[in-house]
């Protein structure tokens, strides 16, 4: 495979995994507190859908990291006497520590996505060996930063889906 090969290659895969991580954000995203009517709650939902569908990674990072940083203690529930209601909750348990750091990562990912996108590729010389080999480098530590935060992420993804199949049993292990 030649130099220009291997970094339109590397830079696909990038691209890819970047699109991957931005799925997943939305889909976490989603996980804010909720309270109300059902019916309610679903139009919120439905909203917050459309939302996080029509969203891009710096919105969605943005969603998911105020969903991890606020845990809902502020939902004060009050049940509607003639209607179902609902009241939930999500506490996803950082420590401060491990929430400043992901939170880095987190924007030092959409920092370096934004630089590629829109700044470095634009006048990009794929007839350079030499800057070709760089690229690949430099994306290479970029998936490899984008596949840690895949690996997080999916974690609390696991922990969502065994909730909607039934299995509230949770392990610490799978937190």
């Amino acid at each position: 495979m030649t130099p220009k090969d291997k970094a339109l290659h590397t830079l696909g895969r990038a691209l890819v995994n970047f699109q991957r991580l931005e799925r997943l954000l939305k889909v976490l995203s989603l996980l804010t507190p909720m309270q109300g009517a059902i019916e309610d709650v679903e139009k919120r939902l439905q909203r917050r859908i459309e939302k996080a569908n029509h969203s891009t990674l710096g919105a969605a990072i943005t969603m998911w990291i105020n969903n991890i940083s606020n845990h809902g203690d502020h939902i004060k529930h009050e049940p509607d006497l003639f209607s179902v209601t609902i009241l939930a909750r999500f506490n996803f348990g950082f420590d401060e520590s491990t929430l400043e750091r992901h939170t880095g990562d987190l924007k030092s990912l959409l920092e370096e996505r934004n630089a590629i996108i829109h700044n470095d590729l634009w006048g990009f010389d794929f007839d350079s060996d030499e800057q070709c080999l760089l690229l690949c480098q430099r994306l290479d530590s970029v998936n490899s930063c984008i596949k840690d935060q895949m690996d997080f992420l999916d974690r609390f993804l696991t922990v969502i889906k065994s909730l909607q199949s039934g299995d509230f049993t949770i392990e610490e292990e799978q937190l």
